[in-house]
């Protein structure tokens, strides 16, 4: 018996016992196949066909193969199991055996429509295009169905036009071609037109009702049209019609997704195998629709292994990474996309917004341009692009793109509320107005409506009118907290302070402590010279909302204004804790530790500022000082120059920049600096006092005291002017008038401790020394925590030989400061002799602190009397040189640390230099004198 036999008497069966017929049928065709040996691959190939006809696939594929293995030169029967491979969507396997087949005899007309259809499957259109074309020897009917598989091939690589004419083409030779009226529908639905594509797919239908393709096709119009029922329906038909499922099923459990029918959409995805594309990606989608987006990754990124560049799997993978902050990885995921699928608009779009964030107009710009290219009516790339137009200062062209929005989408009350602004940019008023009262009226009960046209109208000049907004905002709700805030707004605009004032006030009734409300009435009350109830406002505020940034930096600005820096650097530090990348925090917060000593804090605060802001002024000039405060006069000095690279017409910047290379050793490039300045500006004090210092070390005398009386005349009562009188008497050695000079200061400014060390310093130097001491001890009794005067009363101390009381002095400093690095520095010297393990210990934990040249140098000399420390030393003075590299006694230490080491040669080369170098410093006599060693 026949297997077509035992079907078709199945079919005749009662219903109740069919399901078991089926299935002994099934059985009885096994055993016969197992014994009939008789069969001919002709018999084979007439079953197979007869399975074709019934629909069943999958049975057809097993005859054939019997077929081909009696035998496999049978080109008819490779012929049709390559067809029915096209069938099931295998397009690889049917490509392999249509070949198999024209190289056994069959005619090239028989295998070139099924080839063709076997690369599209494969997705190889570009082969389509450039190999299949009719032949004159096909049929009609063919010849129609390889045009329409081109106009779909050129559908799929963008190209609309040329797809719309193949399809033509096809319809002239079979008018009830169903793949070219698929295609017309499909050209239709790419350019928006969903009636047309609907009537397109309807006369396929008629053609064949039960066509997968095009029921799949009515699905995606459904699905375009927002009918997401009837797009569910027509899948499920597809589905139920199909041999290959698969790709319909897939269809369906996107939809599921998209319907948030997340149970169903994961029964869907047990039905697919394993080995179909769109397994690992349906669930990648389910779990990005639950903003799982690990998992969702995960999915991804197993599609994308599976299946290669799956253009898909990287776009949602980029929308992922997007997600979780990854912007590197988004930014490739896209591109990657872009590469294989460059008329992505998504991807185009997605990676536009991401370079408008940035500020990358420049790359945005043509990508958006693409898209708009291929699609004038894409809604996000349309929106995006008049966003970048605005923002290029083209106000027509972003009007006229909204325009266009709003008429695709005329009742969304976002697109008129951005068509209203941008109007109202361009100074069309009354029609701004008239869209934005369009866009409350879509949208009644939304306060950022109404707050854009109060703001619009303000911004376009029309006070009056916001006015009147504002007004008919609050009337509408009269508790609403942003109404009257505009209203406030709108009664500055039109300078009715006393208004605004009442209305901020009500808006502290309605919302106790609004920081809005509250920063403008604190800057009303300064107006009024009420500092006291500013800062009332500011902390009420603060009491409803702590952790508003905003307002915690308003109440910090105050109080640093009326020197309550206690008060305000908790606030400060707050505020940059929240925000460590912010530069007015950062730089507020670093200005105030410098002005308080703790510079080594304030570098720590503004170095995340300076990557976030490189450019930003007071930024700069908080590190730059920073660094020249802890001795890192070199990076001080990038950083000057770099401030000074933004405002190059700054004097003083280059003042700055004057005493960062002052510091550094650097004398030419000091004078350059400070010349610079005084020529800027010949009037700022600190510039002309520094100006006479670089006189008096040119000593240039009567230009010295030209300048100074010039100074005592213009500013008789500035201590520093006197100072530098004092300097200048020293210099000229007439250390009585330098006293004289001295007291005069101090008694302009009593409370300045830089000019009790001065003096006292002046006294020493006059010879005066047992009284020298005095003023820095009677000021210490009144000010014991003071570490700048104990500072230099303990080197004076190690000055006159006072080493246990320059000792103790400097403890005293660390037991108040420990990380006081030239503390540190001064005591690991003073006690590198008597206790050389603690001298190490000191240097060390100065070194940790800040690696500076000053401090190199002394850790490097304190171990050098270490054994076995010489090489470390060496390098330490290296590094040292390299910051500092125009400083004489560290080359003569470095030589020193070489002849120690046995690098005799080297050591020798750099006292060579450093003597004929002509530089003075202190050990210059032992320098000649271990040079001759060396030499000798």
């Amino acid at each position: 018996m026949r297997r077509s036999e035992l079907v078709n008497r199945s079919a005749m069966l009662p219903l109740h016992k069919k399901t078991w017929q089926v299935l002994m049928c099934g059985i009885l065709f096994l055993m016969l196949q197992g014994c009939d040996q008789s069969l001919t691959d002709e018999e084979y190939l007439q079953q197979a066909r007869e399975a074709v006809g019934q629909g069943e696939y999958q049975t057809a594929v097993v005859e054939l193969k019997n077929a081909l293995k009696t035998n496999p030169d049978n080109a008819q029967a490779r012929l049709l199991l390559g067809q029915v491979y096209i069938e099931l969507g295998d397009g690889t396997s049917a490509e392999k055996e249509l070949r198999q087949a024209r190289s056994r005899g069959m005619a090239e007309e028989m295998v070139l429509v099924p080839l063709a259809n076997a690369l599209f499957l494969q997705r190889e259109y570009k082969n389509v295009l450039e190999n299949y074309r009719p032949l004159d020897s096909l049929s009609p009917e063919l010849q129609a169905e390889l045009l329409a598989l081109r106009g779909k091939s050129l559908l799929q690589t963008g190209r609309i036009g040329e797809a719309r004419s193949e399809l033509d083409k096809a319809l002239e030779l079979d008018a009830g071609s169903v793949a070219a009226l698929l295609g017309q529908a499909q050209v239709k639905q790419a350019k928006g037109d969903l009636t047309a594509a609907r009537e397109w797919v309807d006369k396929a239908l008629k053609i064949q009702p039960d066509s997968p393709e095009a029921l799949s096709q009515l699905g995606r119009i459904e699905e375009a049209s927002g009918n997401l029922e009837a797009a569910e329906e027509a899948y499920t038909r597809a589905i139920n019609a199909a041999a290959n499922k698969s790709i319909y099923i897939a269809q369906r459990v996107f939809l599921r997704i998209q319907r948030k029918d997340i149970e169903g959409a994961e029964k869907d995805i047990e039905k697919l195998s394993d080995n179909y594309p769109g397994k690992y990606f349906a669930r990648g989608l389910i779990h990005f629709q639950q903003q799982q987006y690990r998992d969702a990754q995960t999915a991804f990124e197993q599609a994308q292994s599976r299946y290669g560049d799956y253009a898909p799997a990287q776009y949602y993978l980029g929308l992922v990474h997007l997600a979780q902050g990854n912007e590197l990885q988004a930014d490739t995921y896209l591109k990657n996309v872009l590469n294989l699928v460059p008329e992505s608009g998504p991807a185009a779009s997605v990676l536009a917004g991401m370079q408008l964030r940035k500020g990358d107009l420049e790359n945005a710009y043509p990508l958006l341009e693409s898209v708009l290219q291929r699609n004038p009516d894409n809604r996000h790339a349309l929106e995006l692009m008049a966003g970048l137009e605005l923002l290029q200062g083209k106000p027509a062209q972003a009007i006229e793109k909204l325009e266009r929005l709003v008429a695709l989408d005329p009742d969304s009350a976002g697109l008129r509320s951005k068509l209203g602004l941008a109007l109202m940019a361009q100074g069309e008023v009354d029609q701004a107005t008239a869209e934005l009262e369009k866009a409350i009226a879509l949208e009644p009960g939304a306060d950022d409506l109404e707050l854009r046209l109060v703001l619009g109208q303000m911004q376009a000049g029309e006070n009056a009118k916001a006015l009147e907004s504002a007004e008919r905002w609050v009337a509408k709700k009269p508790r609403s907290v942003p109404a009257h805030l505009g209203l406030a707004w709108a009664f500055l605009a039109n300078r009715l302070g006393d208004q605004a004032l009442w209305t901020f006030e009500k808006v502290l009734e309605l919302s106790p402590g609004n920081p809005s409300a509250s920063h403008n009435l604190a800057v009303f009350a300064l107006q009024r010279g009420d500092i006291n109830q500013a800062l009332g406002f500011y902390a009420d505020s603060l009491k409803h909302y702590p952790d508003h940034a905003r307002i915690s930096l308003s109440l910090a600005k105050l109080q640093l204004l009326i020197g309550q820096d206690e008060k305000a650097m908790p606030l400060l530090e707050k505020v940059w804790q929240q925000n460590p990348e912010e530069a007015e925090p950062a730089a507020l917060l670093g200005k105030t530790l410098l002005r308080h000593g703790n510079a080594v804090r304030a570098l720590q605060v503004i170095r995340e500022a300076a990557v976030a802001s490189p450019q930003d002024t007071a930024v700069l000039r908080v590190l730059g000082t920073a660094q020249a405060e802890t001795g890192d006069y070199r990076s001080a000095v990038n950083s000057y120059q770099r401030l000074i690279a933004q405002q190059p017409a700054s004097a003083p910047n280059y003042y700055l920049l004057a005493q960062a290379y002052y510091r550094n050793g650097d004398g030419k490039n000091f004078a350059v600096a400070l010349e610079k300045a005084y020529q800027l500006d010949p009037t700022n004090l600190d510039t002309r006092v520094a100006m006479l210092g670089l006189m008096l070390q040119r000593q240039q005398w009567d230009q010295a005291r030209e300048l100074v009386d010039k100074l005592k005349q213009d500013h008789p009562r500035n201590p520093d002017v006197h100072v530098q009188d004092a300097q200048l008497s020293t210099a000229l050695n007439d250390p009585q008038q330098a006293l004289e000079a001295y007291q005069q200061a101090l008694a302009l400014a009593p409370e300045r401790n830089d000019l009790v060390v001065k003096y006292g310093l002046a006294l020493w130097q006059a010879g005066q020394r047992e009284q020298a001491f005095k003023p820095m001890e009677d000021w210490l009794d009144k000010h014991s925590n003071d570490i700048v005067v104990r500072y230099n009363l303990a080197n004076l101390y190690l000055l006159a030989d006072r080493k246990p009381e320059a000792q103790k002095a400097f403890i005293d400093i660390l037991d108040s400061n420990p990380d006081h690095i030239i503390a540190l520095n001064n005591l690991a010297w003073l006690l590198r002799d008597t206790e050389p393990k603690q001298a190490v210990a000191y240097a060390e934990q100065a070194y940790k602190l800040s690696p500076t040249a000053p401090v190199q140098d002394t850790l490097a000399m304190i171990l050098l009397a270490q054994p076995g420390q010489e090489a470390r030393a060496v390098r330490l003075l290296e590094n040292a040189l390299q910051q500092a590299p125009g400083n004489a006694e560290i080359h003569f230490h470095l030589a020193q640390a070489l002849a120690q080491s046995g690098d005799k040669q080297r050591a020798a080369q750099v006292l060579t230099e450093l003597l004929n170098s002509k530089a003075a410093f202190p050990g210059k006599q032992q320098a000649q004198k271990l040079l001759d060693e060396l030499s000798g």
